[in-house]
Order: structure tokens, then C-alpha cells, then sequence
């Protein structure tokens, strides 16, 4: 149970890369000078040209992508059109891929760099088909759609009479919408920008669920402050913890409040923590400042699972060493917070079963001990 708790086997999300051409064809366009007159717009690289016909060359969702001219100027279709041969349209396997992120993720590249000739830019068939699409469920497909489609609503709406507002919406928009298909390209979050980081990851959870994060991107380390032992009473104040999970003495002041994570990184490198209290994190620990999307105690739990692989970077020395690059390139998965709270009230019942077996029953605190970090580390792969 707890095994499938934290796997995410059926939640993590898979994506499959491929190539335009396995998803989509790209159709010529033709003149339309001897068609009759009627209602159906015709487009060629500079847009709608205002020029209405009686026939279409297509009906159905798509992307029309410019063939020469204005190479980055793309088109996304739900209505018939007639198309010249200037632009391109594209039949979409729906199946794989929907229409309108097909024409999202398109918009991030950079196609004029992609043309055949710089002075008289032009994308070839051979070229388009090339091109390598990040191709997620349908699901994830979809609720990305939705969310620049809310995007380019809000965008729309703020049009009459603020234009700075539009402007700084506009590159907000821009900004979410590129973090947003980055993630679905390379699936880590890596971006430590603070101003946008509880938005991007909240928007990143609603579509994905849990996502795969960099430590650094999401969580602020922050080393403590040295005392000497002259400072320190023997058992009077709040515990200071060094260079070891045995308090080296304690202090009439606290730095980190209670319910903190934290880590060892001299002496006892590697060595990973939680506390309840409030106490003194001296300058041989570093602790983990979270946000309200991230619980402390499951991060305690989520680098104990990997604490030997942790201590396996730990730089020896005359005195053992674990630098803050190590902890900030640790790559795990980021559930919902709700989940996450499950989670370590699962894992806190496991730890308050161990204690309570500590009277008189050595060899089953032995056993369940084995038992609960077996159960701990499967909970906590993700595999």
C-alpha cells in the first residue's frame, strides 16, 4: 500500500517525443483567383487577405504555417478556409496530438532560423517534418490548452484603455506559457525565479499533478550561525545543533523555528533532521526554508530516502564536508501538498509504532525498524 502511495506509476506524467511529420501533414495551398465569390476567408503568410470565396481547402481544426514571407506567422483554425501557396495547413492526427497545442508548442520555436535562405526565407516540407514535438496525454494536452487559452483571454480582455497593463500581462503570459511547454519538454522545474515560483508551480501541479523538481528551484538552503561552547548552557535554553544531531549544548535564542528540515554538512555530513521545537542551527547546518505549497516533513522524509546517496557525495577530508550544490541539484518529485500531507501522516505512524515498541520488545523493534525503512524507501523511489 505504501509501495503505491509514492510510486506515481499512474500519475507522473510520460511524454514521448516525435517528429512533426509522425503527428501531422503539411498540405500546399493553391490559387484561389478562379474560384467563385462566397464566404470563406482566404489566408496566405500575412494572415486573412480579405479575399472571400465559395470553396475551402479545409474544415477542421489546424495550424497553418507559413511556406515563404512571413515565416513566424502562425495560424490556428477551427473554421473553413481556403489557403494559398504561400502558407501550408495541417492535417493532425487527433489522436495523438490536439490542434491547439499543436499550435502553442510551434509558437515557441524559433522557425526564421529554421528557412533555407536568410535574404527570402523559406521552410520546406523536409525541414517542418523534422521538427521534434514533446507529445503528453491527451489529458495533460488538453488542460494545457485551457490554460493559455485563459492566457490569451485575459490578454484580450485587459484591451481597452490599459495599455501598460496590457504590455506587463502580455509578458506575464508569455513567461507562463514558455515555463509551462519547457516543463512538458524537459519535465523538471528548474527555474528558482522567486517572483513567479508559487504560481508556476501550483499551474505545473493543476496540470501534471506531481512533478519532477530541482531542490534549488523550489526551496531556499540557509546555513546557520556558530556559537562558541562559552555561549552554551548544559541544558538550559534551546538545543544548538553543530556539527552532529546531538545537541552541542543550548542557547537562550532560537534562529529556526519548529517544524524545520535540516542538514549536517560538517562532521556528521549528510546527516538529515527534523524538528518540532525551535532551536539554534549553528554554521555546520543547513536548513530548509519552505513555502506554504511544501511541507517540511515530507522533505525530511524525501531526503531520508536518499540520504546514503546524499552521504555518498559528502567530501572527505580531515573533517567530513557536504557542499550546498549537492543539496541544491537533488532532483524529486513534487506531489500537491494535500498528498503530501498524507504522506507524512502515514510515515509519522509508522515512526510513532517504532517508539511505542521500545518497552521490553527488543528483537520486534528490531524487525519493525527494518520493516518501516523498507516500507519508507519504496514509499519514497517514486519508481
Amino acid at each position: 500500500y505504501r509501495d503505491k502511495l509514492l510510486s506515481f506509476e499512474d500519475e507522473v506524467y510520460q511524454v514521448e517525443w516525435k517528429a512533426f511529420g509522425e503527428v501531422a501533414k503539411l498540405k500546399n495551398g493553391k490559387d484561389w483567383k478562379e474560384l467563385g465569390r462566397g464566404t470563406v476567408p482566404v489566408y496566405g503568410s500575412g494572415g486573412e487577405m480579405g479575399e472571400f470565396v465559395d470553396q475551402f481547402s479545409y474544415d477542421k481544426p489546424t495550424v497553418l504555417i507559413p511556406r515563404k514571407g512571413s515565416i513566424s506567422n502562425l495560424f490556428y483554425l477551427d473554421k473553413p478556409f481556403w489557403n494559398v501557396d504561400t502558407i501550408y495547413y495541417t492535417k493532425i492526427d487527433r489522436e495523438q496530438i490536439i490542434p491547439k497545442y499543436l499550435y502553442y508548442f510551434m509558437k515557441t520555436l524559433d522557425l526564421k532560423n529554421m528557412a533555407t535562405n536568410p535574404t527570402r526565407p523559406s521552410l520546406t516540407q523536409s525541414i517542418i517534418d523534422k521538427i521534434k514535438l514533446p507529445v503528453p496525454s491527451l489529458e495533460i494536452q488538453t488542460r494545457i490548452v485551457q490554460v493559455l487559452d485563459n492566457f490569451d483571454t485575459v490578454c484580450n480582455d485587459l484591451n481597452i484603455g490599459l495599455p501598460k497593463e496590457i504590455e506587463l500581462r502580455q509578458k506575464q503570459y508569455e513567461y507562463f506559457r514558455d515555463k509551462l511547454l519547457t516543463f512538458t519538454a524537459e519535465g523538471v522545474y528548474t527555474d528558482s525565479t522567486v517572483q513567479y515560483r508559487q504560481d508556476i508551480i501550483r499551474l505545473l501541479q493543476w496540470v501534471f499533478g506531481p512533478i519532477r523538481v530541482k531542490l534549488n528551484a523550489v526551496i531556499n538552503l540557509s546555513r546557520g550561525k556558530r556559537l562558541t561552547r562559552s555561549q552554551l548552557s548544559e541544558n538550559d535554553g534551546y538545543p544548538v545543533y553543530q556539527n552532529s544531531l546531538k545537541p552541542l549544548g543550548y542557547y537562550q535564542e532560537f534562529n529556526r523555528s519548529a517544524d524545520t528540515t535540516f542538514v549536517i554538512c560538517a562532521g556528521a555530513a549528510g546527516e538529515i533532521a527534523y524538528s518540532n521545537l525551535d532551536f539554534w542551527a549553528a554554521d555546520d547546518v543547513f536548513t530548509l526554508d519552505v513555502t506554504k505549497f511544501i511541507s517540511s516533513k515530507f522533505m525530511y522524509y524525501t531526503l531520508l530516502n536518499i540520504q546514503e546517496s546524499i552521504k555518498g557525495k559528502v567530501r572527505k577530508a580531515s573533517i567530513p564536508r557536504l557542499s550546498k550544490g549537492v543539496l541544491e541539484n537533488i532532483i524529486f518529485i513534487l506531489p500537491p501538498v494535500t498528498k503530501q500531507k498524507s504522506i507524512v501522516s502515514i510515515l509519522d505512524k509508522f515512526d510513532i509504532l517504532i517508539n511505542d515498541l521500545s518497552q521490553g520488545l527488543p528483537k520486534e523493534i528490531e524487525f519493525r525498524q527494518k520493516q518501516y525503512e523498507y516500507f519508507r524507501d519504496k514509499l519514497l523511489k517514486f519508481n
